[in-house]
């Protein structure tokens, strides 16, 4: 999809938070039919919380269980029927990837659509990773800003009306997913490879722009990785799509083997100097 120039400043990088849930010793002079009950209630409460584990959630999560991918394209707009976002959906809902369950959904192009599917269905798919798809012609690219700004009509007619899409929201969100990552791993398929855009290109406030802001915004505390691709071909941009949502699954189990090895509250850390970014505007 096209969308409005605009300068963009870099957003707060993601934060990787989990919640520490402390495991209690058992007391002392228990009895053994005591103590293999209160083994049992743990091990039961262990095993739920596993099953029960969402983004970002803390407990025991197990760094070997599937990563929940979920993968979002456009249907028809403006003249053009056969959307190949859509079709990249379509494609990817066949392809197995190591260590991940991939679910997609084709939205319509509409404001009120994209608000329906953020305020209830996206909470359903419990994703770990959330992978916007629309077309823009020429492009294969990963957008790495979302604008706080909706403008033009939808496939309905409706207009986004120029305004903030959140009043409280700030100006510009970046993508969770591991940018660095992927690039490194898009550069191997040679001129196959995605590139990032770490700037804002014409039209930049339309319903690409509005899905990924509003589900970065939705998604920012739960862990879960956001973001958004502009494509435009689905036989050459299929296998850059298959290698982004590999490192990106790849990324959510190391993460999740490092959540379940940090320290305990009262354990000791060690924090690494930090040497925080500018802040200064991208060029």
């Amino acid at each position: 999809m096209s969308e409005r120039a605009r300068e963009v400043a870099p957003g707060k990088s993601r934060r990787q938070d989990s919640e520490h849930v402390a495991e209690g010793g058992e007391k002392p002079q228990k009895q053994p039919g005591q103590r293999k009950a209160k083994a049992d209630a743990k091990a039961a409460d262990v095993a739920i919380r596993r099953m029960s584990h969402g983004p970002g959630k803390g407990g025991e999560a197990d760094p070997d269980r599937p990563v929940r991918v979920l993968v979002t394209g456009y249907g028809s707009f403006m003249g053009i029927e056969d959307n190949p976002s859509a079709a990249m959906a379509e494609q990817l809902a066949k392809v197995k990837i190591p260590g991940a369950i991939v679910m997609t959904k084709v939205l319509p192009v509409t404001w009120d659509q994209v608000d329906a599917f953020v305020d209830g269905e996206l909470a359903s798919f419990k994703a770990d990773i959330v992978i916007g798809m629309g077309f823009s012609a020429g492009h294969h690219e990963i957008k790495e800003f979302a604008v706080n700004h909706k403008s033009g009509a939808d496939a309905s007619g409706a207009e986004g009306g120029g305004k903030k899409i959140a009043e409280d929201g700030p100006d510009f969100l970046r993508t969770t997913l591991p940018v660095d990552k992927i690039l490194a791993d898009q550069k191997k398929l040679g001129g196959g490879g995605l590139e990032g855009v770490n700037h804002t290109e014409p039209d930049d406030d339309y319903l690409c722009n509005y899905i990924e802001y509003r589900e970065l915004k939705a998604l920012q505390n739960t862990g879960a990785e956001v973001g958004f691709l502009h494509i435009s071909d689905v036989e050459r941009d299929l296998p850059a799509i298959i290698q982004l949502v590999t490192t990106a699954v790849a990324d959510v189990k190391d993460r999740r083997r490092r959540e379940q090895h940090e320290p305990g509250p009262h354990e000791p850390r060690h924090e690494p100097d930090r040497n925080p970014g500018s802040g200064k505007p991208v060029a």
